[in-house]
């Protein structure tokens, strides 16, 4: 799954990077998420508990392929 971080104001791409079975994440608080790539750590937080739920179950999908 191909995550893509834009800026809202323009759309703008400012980020992206593929989440697959080797990636690991773990929730953070109520709502937040983080990624742990090949060669950076991310930390994603959400307006809402909805939205990082959202999230949080695509991403696992993929880790039981």
């Amino acid at each position: 799954m191909l995550i893509r971080l834009c800026n809202e104001a323009n759309n703008e791409t400012l980020q992206e990077f593929l989440v697959k079975q080797t990636v690991e994440s773990a929730r953070v608080g109520k709502c937040g998420i983080v990624f742990h790539l090949d060669i950076e750590t991310l930390m994603l937080r959400f307006l809402d508990q909805e939205e990082r739920r959202k999230c949080t179950a695509m991403v696992s999908t993929i880790r039981y392929i």
